[in-house]
């Protein structure tokens, strides 16, 4: 196995551990299955194409990632400044 498919397999394991907390971020802040699961694919993405190895914890990672993915939807839902007065209601 080279080094490149080890990273990934350690890639796979990490955001498998992760995953079930973070779809619980991504449902509670869009409130829909469809876009949690969007939202966990691209975090993914992302996952596979950042340097992990100067990653300490990827955990917090994961989670900023998803939490900025939902805000970035939530944005694009919303007409300016409407999000910050639904957020607050």
């Amino acid at each position: 196995m080279t080094a490149e498919w080890a990273d990934l397999d350690t890639a796979v394991a990490v955001f498998a551990q992760e995953r079930r907390r973070l779809f619980g971020i991504a449902y509670r802040m869009t409130g829909s299955v469809a876009d949690a699961e969007d939202v966990l694919q691209e975090a993914w993405i992302r996952w596979q194409h950042t340097d992990r190895s100067v990653v300490k914890e990827p955990g917090a990672l994961l989670t900023t990632v998803v939490t900025r993915l939902c805000i970035n939807e939530m944005q694009s839902l919303c007409p300016s400044g409407d999000l910050h007065r639904s957020l607050a209601a």
